[in-house]
């Protein structure tokens, strides 16, 4: 939490973190009033809504409801869930769907976050062994049909849009000397030297299919400036990029992210929508992938003194709401 207590100390709030890990905080006011926070969770939320916006499923059912555009998706359990609760929705029958609505489709855990165990399915073979590895974790994986387009996230804060920006899949550019594998370990460094905190995995199972279907390795050698793609989801957590869009997201789609906080009844929130482009007029072709109750918001953090001073501002955004608000 150092951006946040940097700012809170910049604007004369106190926080006393606990320092086993750091992971929870209290904000303590004059008043003897005390706010608790943990990690980028500002609990600003309540309980339900956050529970629910962390069950992909049961969102995009009340989503669909109240006339949203969201994944027409199945759900499959694991094979002892379904013995366990007498359900079909079986491994067969997510395959029979996924070819019904054809490949490639989209599998994740119902209940993760930042991207964890997000796989691009292109064939059976990769269904069967991607749920694999989701089952490893958890019983219920949801089935989405693949929306093609550009991944945006929206974070909104009391009625209004507090950040948008683009996100780019993990990616590295050749220099004709370094293999992939020197410049993951190279975009690390940078990471680590900005303060960013995403850990590159060049075992993660994601990105070996994705170099595979390039027919690269992590030994090849990328030309000058070759750009090589790593990862099909976008997600920061996965090693993702940004382009900031806040001064320019169209109204529109302002309007859309803050009926979709409303009729969430959340508070903060981050929500990712799939479309061609948030600066333009929405003309109803977009897709609402997520909505995720606890954005981080340093995800500007490692491109340099500008943006450090812009996510500064979003956690004096949030910090002095939360003043202003509970004190």
């Amino acid at each position: 939490m150092p951006v946040l207590l940097t700012v809170a100390q910049k604007i004369g709030m106190k926080i006393l973190i606990e320092p086993t890990r750091a992971m929870y905080g209290v904000i303590l006011f004059d008043s003897g009033k005390k706010y608790y926070i943990k990690d980028v969770n500002f609990n600003l939320n309540l309980s339900a809504s956050t529970s629910l916006a962390k069950n992909k499923a049961a969102t995009s059912f009340f989503l669909e409801k109240f006339g949203y555009q969201v994944p027409e998706f199945t759900m499959v359990y694991s094979d002892e869930k379904c013995a366990r609760t007498q359900s079909n929705d079986t491994l067969q029958e997510g395959l029979d769907y996924s070819r019904r609505i054809g490949f490639p489709v989209i599998l994740k855990p119902n209940n993760m976050s930042q991207g964890s165990f997000v796989f691009k399915v292109n064939d059976e073979s990769e269904y069967f062994s991607f749920l694999s590895e989701i089952f490893t974790y958890c019983d219920t994986a949801q089935i989405q049909k693949f929306y093609s387009g550009n991944d945006y996230r929206i974070v909104v804060l009391d009625r209004r849009v507090l950040s948008a920006y683009q996100r780019i899949p993990f990616h590295v550019i050749g220099d004709g000397d370094s293999s992939i594998s020197e410049l993951i370990c190279k975009k690390q460094r940078l990471f680590v030297q900005s303060g960013r905190d995403t850990k590159l995995i060049d075992t993660d199972t994601r990105l070996a299919h994705k170099i595979l279907q390039q027919g690269l390795s992590l030994e090849s050698i990328p030309a000058p400036n070759e750009r090589v793609i790593l990862q099909d989801i976008s997600n920061l957590s996965a090693g993702g990029e940004t382009i900031e869009l806040t001064d320019e997201i169209h109204p529109s789609f302002v309007k859309l992210a803050l009926l979709i906080a409303r009729d969430m009844n959340l508070t903060l929130c981050g929500i990712d929508i799939i479309t061609n482009d948030i600066t333009q007029q929405n003309d109803g072709q977009y897709t609402v992938i997520e909505v995720n109750s606890a954005p981080g918001l340093d995800n500007y953090a490692y491109q340099g003194a500008v943006q450090e001073s812009y996510v500064e501002s979003l956690y004096r955004e949030v910090l002095l709401y939360i003043r202003n608000s509970y004190s």
